[in-house]
């Protein structure tokens, strides 16, 4: 199962707005530009597995949560999706 870029800048989005930070805010505290949190985003870039675990730290969430679509998971399949897309990213 590959990472979905798409559906990962839409979770980073929405946890991001959720928390009330800019882009440019989400940024600073990760130490990238706003243009790559904007690429992000909107999956004009891929994301090292470094910088996803950053990225869910700041917006205090989990990889997972950013990862996979948990509403519709269960504990078992989360995990080993989430494990499965961090080996993926890992290569990438």
């Amino acid at each position: 199962m590959p990472v979905d870029y798409v559906k990962l800048g839409e979770r980073i989005r929405a946890r991001r707005e959720k928390a009330r930070m800019s882009q440019a805010e989400l940024a600073s505290a990760a130490d990238i530009s706003t243009q790559h949190i904007s690429n992000i985003e909107n999956a004009k870039t891929k994301v090292s597995l470094e910088r996803i675990v950053d990225i869910a730290n700041i917006l205090n969430c989990s990889v997972d949560e950013l990862l996979c679509d948990i509403s519709s998971c269960t504990s078992s399949q989360l995990r080993g999706s989430a494990y499965h897309k961090i080996t993926q990213v890992s290569r990438s």
